[in-house]
């Protein structure tokens, strides 16, 4: 049986197609579908988006092709623009870290564990998510920290209070 044709619509759409097939291809450990969406992902995405396949790649340990993504990522993008990037996750992270502390386990309520961290590093070796459902998580806690920002709403709140909630609305 041929593999199918991937012709239709844009870049973005192909890459958005390709890389849920590869979701679910891996989950349900289906080797042709993989090297399938592997191969739609590797033919859009190193001329397009090399960044992009190069975050893809690390993530499914593809060793060679992290290494081509990379080569032609480092002269498409700027130095700026990538650093604008790093710049732009820490003070989200920051934002999740100063906002949504942890109480200490056995603390009154109320109280806020001053020995949490406040501050993001700025090059870490492990990424926050380590699950797949946490994207989620921190989407929505990114969503609600930019709208109490935004509207001035930006006091501290307990993570004890704020979490369940986001799980639910992450399910």
């Amino acid at each position: 049986m041929p593999n199918p044709d991937v012709y239709d619509g844009s870049d973005n759409d192909k890459l958005r197609d390709a890389y849920s097939l590869l979701e679910a291809a891996t989950k349900y450990e289906a080797v042709r579908a993989v090297e399938f969406a592997k191969q739609v992902i590797t033919t859009v995405a190193l001329v397009v988006c090399p960044l992009r396949l190069y975050f893809i790649a690390s993530q499914y340990n593809w060793g060679d092709l992290m290494k081509q993504a990379a080569c032609r990522a480092v002269y498409e993008m700027s130095s700026a623009a990538y650093r604008r990037l790093l710049v732009y996750r820490q003070k989200c992270r920051d934002l999740i870290l100063a906002h949504y502390t942890k109480s200490t386990p056995g603390a009154p309520p109320g109280t806020v564990d001053v020995a949490a961290p406040t501050r993001a590093m700025y090059w870490s070796k492990k990424g926050w998510l380590s699950e797949p459902n946490h994207y989620d998580l921190w989407m929505a806690m990114h969503i609600q920290m930019n709208e109490n920002v935004s509207t001035g709403r930006s006091k501290p709140r307990q993570a004890d209070a704020i979490v369940p909630a986001l799980l639910e609305l992450a399910a």
